[in-house]
């Protein structure tokens, strides 16, 4: 883990409109070991398989040790001291805020997640990944799902959304 906590935000979109972010983002990573977590996207949109081809394709072009790369699609029964070997988590987006958030409290990785960051990790967030970084996950006029309404983001940026 780093001793700085970082954060990389994304607004998303192709490798290509992301070149720059994601290779400062693999030359910061000390040991090249990357937990990702693609839920963002709908499972029958994409599927979890093209996702990990796609972070692999897109981050491994920035370096010559190959990253090691671990894919989460569920988050339940996680504990921290899984993460104490990576460098960076990448949270990928896609699917309505309110639904990855939702998914992060359901599971308790909210918590997971901020005790990482406090003691110093690294987190990527693209696009929805990005937006759940924030205090507030409603700035972009999404609706809130049936059953889950709550505004609050994981407040990872000093009160900005």
């Amino acid at each position: 883990m780093h001793n700085d906590k970082s954060l990389f935000i994304s607004g998303g979109g192709h490798a290509q409109d992301t070149k720059q972010l994601d290779s400062y983002f693999v030359s910061n990573l000390k040991n090249k070991i990357i937990l990702y977590i693609p839920i963002g996207l709908q499972k029958t949109f994409v599927g979890y398989d093209e996702c990990f081809e796609w972070i692999n394709n897109t981050l491994n072009q920035y370096t010559e040790k190959p990253l090691e790369i671990e894919m989460w699609v569920n988050l339940h029964n996680k504990k921290s001291d899984s993460l104490s070997k990576i460098d960076a988590v990448y949270i990928g987006g896609g699917k309505n805020s309110y639904q990855l958030m939702k998914l992060f409290k359901e599971t308790g990785f909210v918590d997971i997640l901020r005790k990482y960051y406090d003691a110093g990790g690294c987190i990527y967030g693209g696009s929805t990944g990005a937006i759940i970084i924030g205090k507030y996950i409603s700035v972009f006029g999404e609706t809130p799902t049936d059953d889950y309404i709550y505004d609050d983001g994981l407040n990872l940026i000093g009160n900005y959304s």
